[in-house]
């Protein structure tokens, strides 16, 4: 049953204000811009930005932090199912599942715990006040997503709170396109079904899933010079698991509404509907839960609103944008018998961020706001309380410049950032007193084009982030069968360093999503990282007969090196990643930690990509992973796909083809035994067999 959407009103900054100076030139298209922005942006040849609306200050060309994308046609080429299964073919990613098709996982990056990563879709947050478990609850169906970056290193002055380690910013489909391309109505349809080919132990049936994901999108015309469009995208999930109590069902629905009308700007909308039912077997606290059973419905609303003009040879825009989430998660510890052991939490937060940005050919100015509130209810049973009801709110202030400059080897970009928040209801900055109260942070890119490797584009980059993160409403208030809660927690801090170095053959084949199959390109970049977390909060206990608690334990250091090399000529491709890092911590003599101490020492990716004739493709994934808390064992994973494309000629539609797809997918091929989760085995061998068509 989905909740009833809380009515939600929203008064923009008018653009009209600024309608004298409307008229701007497009000087240069940036290949890092997203292809779809109204025409009103202009591109300066120096100073590049990704999305004009967002926090991000430059291009991926010209930022200094090590920033991994994957395009739309790459994420169609993996032998994945859902955004979560993406995300651990990301190099330096650390994907954690509990279940099947992306049902319960947690996310870190380069030694993190899961809620040191920063969530975001188009730019705006949707981390969970409750508990970190839940901040990939408001993943999207896998055509929605135009692209995903993720961006490595504490980033307080560019994101804001919760970005210690990292970033994901999952970018959607652009709704609405100039001169009414592809006007549609334009189609995807993915249907699939399989299974491991084992049997329940206890009841006999097979384990198997199916699955439905829809896309749609029409696109329409506003006057002489506006227009608009609409996106659904839509997946409907089933199965019985792949060991006792591990059944689910799963539907994902997301829509978006984009328009554009030159006098007053871009605007957008956007909602998120998840519902979620799955056995929980040894999800939170094994042995004791294996009969456990939860529910978790998730809804996010977001619109915002893009306005730009120029004056006197400086461009000017402003942007906002308002979002809502709710989440509402029942657990139950015995499903047979709720009344031993439930909760029920209902979650919201709300948030509202504006910005002003000025920029020259060589100079970006940027300064804005935001605030926040996060509330929480939560009982074990009408009228008892598990963690309470609580809330909190906060005001934040950030600002950036960036400067492009020449220097003796080449044209280098400079970025510094500042960040502070105020917690409104203590009146106090949002950390202790003997820690900084504003977060700042600063980037280096340095084009070496000055030098005899000139024809690589060889680039440098150093960067230094500082991020902040907030105690959960579960880490501080929540007490069950198997843990105690910690009222008394201070917030985290965290300092990183990174210094890499990257090339690229071709400067203009650097994005994604060019299928020239005469143009090579090789691709490479090497980091070295480190980070420093201060009052790291971990869920430890001094005994395996005691109790969980989460403490401000030490102070935890992360170093090590991050690489990754592609290769790619036409459709077949090549690419390897490798992660190895260490760990020192200042306490941890006698204390058995629950999550910080289970991080990826090593972690290395060989992805191959290849055209089997007109028709056929082939992409095959190896994956070895080594982990801190079993240092002395390693595993590997291989996943596969087999794909038989065929195309048709229909001249009655906008396209000037059809386009089916036959796939197989192999996951686990080697049937791998092996835990994420040390509670948890992951599932065997999985064999999906399923068929896409593009109309």
């Amino acid at each position: 049953m989905y909740a009833r959407l809380t009515a939600l009103s929203l008064s923009l900054i008018s653009a009209g204000l600024f309608a004298q100076d409307s008229t701007v030139r497009i000087r240069e298209i940036s290949e890092d811009l997203h292809p779809h922005v109204p025409p009103l942006v202009q591109i300066m040849p120096e100073i590049r930005i990704i999305y004009p609306g967002s926090r991000e200050a430059l291009g991926n060309d010209r930022a200094a932090s090590q920033i991994t994308v994957l395009s739309q046609t790459e994420i169609s080429q993996l032998p994945v199912q859902s955004t979560a299964q993406l995300l651990s073919y990301v190099q330096g990613v650390d994907l954690r599942q509990r279940g099947p098709g992306g049902v319960q996982a947690d996310i870190g990056m380069q030694g993190s715990t899961f809620d040191q990563v920063l969530i975001l879709i188009d730019g705006v947050r949707i981390n969970d006040a409750q508990t970190g478990h839940h901040n990939l609850n408001a993943m999207i169906p896998l055509e929605a997503i135009y692209s995903i970056e993720v961006i490595k290193g504490a980033a307080a002055s560019r994101y804001g709170l919760g970005a210690l380690a990292g970033v994901i910013n999952i970018r959607t489909v652009y709704a609405q396109y100039q001169n009414n391309e592809h006007k549609g109505p334009y189609i995807k349809a993915n249907s699939y079904e399989g299974t491991s080919f084992e049997n329940d132990s206890i009841e006999g049936f097979r384990y198997a899933n199916q699955g439905l994901r829809l896309f749609l999108q029409q696109n329409l015309k506003l006057g002489q010079s506006g227009y608009a469009g609409l996106i659904y995208a839509g997946s409907f999930e089933n199965g019985s698991g792949y060991r006792p109590n591990t059944a689910y069902e799963a539907q994902r629905h997301f829509a978006k509404a984009g328009m554009y009308i030159p006098v007053l700007g871009t605007f957008n909308a956007r909602y998120i509907a998840v519902n979620n039912n799955f056995g929980a077997n040894a999800f939170y606290a094994a042995p004791g839960d294996r009969n456990s059973e939860e529910t978790v419905n998730t809804r996010w609303f977001m619109v915002d609103h893009m306005r730009n003009w120029s004056r006197n040879q400086w461009i000017w825009d402003i942007s906002s944008n308002y979002s809502y989430r709710s989440n509402n998660d029942h657990y139950v510890y015995i499903a047979a018998n709720p009344s031993l052991y439930q909760n029920f939490h209902w979650s919201q937060g709300q948030q509202f961020e504006t910005r002003l940005s000025a920029q020259t050919r060589k100079t970006l100015l940027r300064i804005g706001g935001e605030y926040r509130s996060d509330t929480l209810s939560s009982e074990r049973e009408p009228g008892k309380p598990s963690l309470g009801y609580r809330n909190r709110s906060m005001a934040g202030a950030f600002g950036l410049a960036a400067q492009s400059f020449n220097s003796r080897v080449g044209k280098a970009t400079l970025q510094v950032g500042l960040y502070s928040l105020w917690d409104i209801r203590k009146q106090g900055w949002l950390q202790d007193g003997k820690t900084q109260q504003v977060f700042p942070g600063a980037e280096l890119n340095v084009e070496l084009s000055r030098t005899r490797f000139q024809e690589w584009n060889p680039q440098l980059n150093i960067a230094y982030g500082t991020g902040q993160r907030l105690p959960t409403f579960t880490d501080l208030y929540y007490v069950g069968p198997s843990n105690v809660a910690n009222p008394l927690l201070q917030n985290e801090q965290a300092q990183s360093w990174q210094l890499g170095l990257r090339s690229q053959r071709n400067k203009n084949d650097w994005s994604a999503g060019h299928d020239n199959p005469d143009v090579q390109r090789i691709q490479g970049s090497v980091y070295l990282f480190s980070r420093r977390t201060d009052n790291l909060i971990d869920w430890v206990k001094n005994a395996d007969t005691a109790k969980w608690e989460p403490r401000n334990y030490n102070q935890q250091r992360c170093q090590g090196l991050d690489a990754d090399l592609r290769y790619s000529l036409g459709p077949n491709s090549i690419r390897v990643g490798y992660l190895a890092m260490g760990m020192t911590q200042s306490e941890d003599a006698g204390v058995i930690s629950k999550n910080a101490l289970n991080y990826l020492r090593q972690q290395f990716l060989l992805n191959l990509g290849r055209s089997l004739g007109e028709s056929w493709s082939l992409q095959a994934q190896l994956r070895h992973l080594q982990r801190q808390a079993d240092s002395k064992e390693s595993y590997s994973l291989v996943d596969f796909q087999v794909q038989y494309h065929y195309i048709w000629e229909h001249p009655k539609w906008y396209a000037d083809r059809w386009q089916s797809t036959l796939y197989l997918q192999v996951q686990n091929a080697l049937n791998t035994q092996y835990r994420e989760i040390a509670s948890v085995p992951m599932p065997p061998r999985w064999i999906n067999l399923g068929v896409k068509f593009n109309l």
